[in-house]
């Protein structure tokens, strides 16, 4: 009998198909079994009559077990196309008799036969399913860049949602913004207010100043007009005063001249003595009465000059005071026309920036508001669009089913890679460990000379180590070269006591 082909007789590469995933057990089982019927099929008939000594058989059947459809084929079952299902076949085997080696052989014959078909059956099964596999592939690109457009569409929509917030945003600082302008007008409205008020408190100021000026003024002429008074009065009083000290002055001398007069004439008239005495007595009086009275008018012009003085040292300080207080109202007034000159044109300035700022806030807020609407509109228009989306169906939660198993059997994947290379790594780490001892353990060991039986001992820092440059190699060679020659030398003149003498005498 011919054996079976190489390529039946070894396990199909589409074992994977007809075993369950999910159960050891069932694969360890078929595997013996396919081994047995391999060997048994391989295995020829010697001659007839060994077909003679054998035991009547039990016809022996050939069970194909179906692979677990949701394991093994989970893509394929989840297309919607047909394909061929593995069901139990039973290969009846029956026993051929002792003397009918020809019917055995063609039961064998067509045992190879329904073993080929189901062969070509499952390599049909295994083109069905790649087929399926591919169709199930180019559907999962086109639902992935459908989700992916979806996707994306979705994010313009979330980035357009999210400019209409910004520009949302923006409305609320402008309104913010209208509400401080606003708040600082009215601020500057109030200020403006208060400087009017200060204004006309400082125009009652002045008035009041203008007032007191004016009294000051009609005091200061009144003043003086009393002191052009007391002038007068005082050289009217002193005219008097020298027209009396003449008229005192010429009755002193006439008194004089009549005293001597009548000294001259005593010894003349004897008689007369008591008329004359009486005359001079009366002279004498009047005389004192004209002291008298000119001490008091002298009295009376220091009193007068002292009150002029003193006229003078008020209306002086008078003067200054009027001066000083003219001055300071002057300078006020000046600075206070200055701080309303200053007020009115910060208002103006004011008022001309207010009225700007509600210009544009009013621009503003007329093109907000239409942006707004039009935004507005769009949201809605969207949330039209997003409302009439339907919902996945059955199919896309079955790709999406199919898509996240592939997912997990990749998650699965990466997490073996990941332990893979941790170990690896430990593995190097080790490895690194063991190079450096053998290199710490390397670098205490002495080399040995090959040429002869003597040993040198080598320093450390000349053991050539991978990490050397070229020139400390070749440093590191010489060295060893010429401490291998000297070596030599040394043992050759141990071993020969002759050379050493004739080294010795040389020397």
């Amino acid at each position: 009998y011919a054996p079976i082909p190489q390529g039946l007789a070894t396990p199909s590469r589409f074992a994977k198909f007809l075993t369950p995933r999910s159960s050891p057990s069932k694969v360890v089982r078929s595997e013996s079994q396919d081994d047995k019927l391999m060997t048994y099929l391989n295995s020829p008939i010697k001659d007839k009559s060994g077909l003679n000594l054998l035991t009547p058989r039990t016809p022996s059947s050939l069970s194909v077990e179906p692979s677990d459809t949701k394991d093994s084929i989970s893509d394929f079952s989840n297309s919607g196309r047909s394909s061929p299902e593995l069901i139990h076949t039973l290969i009846d085997l029956p026993t051929p008799g002792p003397s009918d080696p020809i019917a055995e052989n063609v039961m064998l014959k067509n045992e190879i036969e329904s073993l080929r078909n189901e062969l070509l059956m499952t390599m049909h099964v295994e083109k069905n399913i790649e087929s399926e596999q591919s169709e199930i592939q180019s559907k999962l690109e086109t639902t992935k860049q459908g989700y992916e457009y979806n996707l994306n569409q979705q994010r313009q929509q979330i980035e357009h949602l999210m400019k209409l917030l910004k520009n949302q945003e923006k409305i609320k600082k402008s309104k913010s913004s209208t509400k401080n302008l606003e708040e600082q007008n009215e601020l500057l409205s109030r200020q403006h207010t208060d400087s009017q008020k200060e204004l006309e408190l400082l125009k009652e100021k002045v008035e009041k100043l203008e007032m007191d000026n004016s009294q000051y003024v009609r005091r200061i002429t009144e003043l003086e007009g009393n002191l052009e008074r007391s002038r007068l009065d005082l050289q009217s009083t002193r005219q008097d005063l020298e027209q009396h000290r003449a008229r005192a002055i010429k009755t002193l001398q006439e008194k004089e001249k009549f005293i001597a007069q009548l000294r001259e004439n005593k010894l003349d008239s004897g008689a007369d003595n008591s008329i004359v005495t009486m005359e001079l007595n009366q002279l004498r009086q009047e005389c004192q009465a004209l002291r008298n009275e000119n001490q008091e008018i002298c009295e009376q012009l220091r009193i007068a000059r002292e009150e002029l003085a003193t006229a003078d040292l008020k209306i002086e300080e008078t003067s200054r005071k009027f001066g000083i207080a003219t001055r300071e109202a002057q300078e006020i007034i000046s600075m206070e026309k200055k701080r309303r000159i200053e007020a009115e044109e910060d208002a103006k300035v004011h008022l001309d920036e207010v009225k700007s700022v509600k210009d544009e806030l009013s621009n503003q807020l007329s093109n907000w508001s239409g942006k707004l609407r039009k935004q507005e509109c769009e949201i809605s228009r969207l949330r039209s669009q997003l409302a009439a989306i339907s919902t996945p169906s059955s199919a896309i939660e079955s790709r999406l089913t199919t898509l996240t198993q592939t997912l997990v059997t990749k998650q699965n994947e990466l997490e073996r890679l990941t332990t893979e290379k941790n170990a690896l790594r430990l593995q190097l780490e080790k490895a690194e460990n063991e190079y450096r001892k053998l290199l710490s353990n390397s670098r205490r060991v002495y080399s040995v000379n090959d040429t002869d039986d003597a040993k040198a001992q080598v320093p450390t820092f000349l053991i050539e180590t991978p990490f050397d440059t070229t020139v400390a190699r070749r440093v590191k060679r010489a060295y060893s070269s010429v401490d291998a020659i000297s070596i030599r030398i040394g043992v050759f003149l141990r071993r020969y006591p002759l050379a050493r003498i004739f080294v010795i005498i040389y020397i």
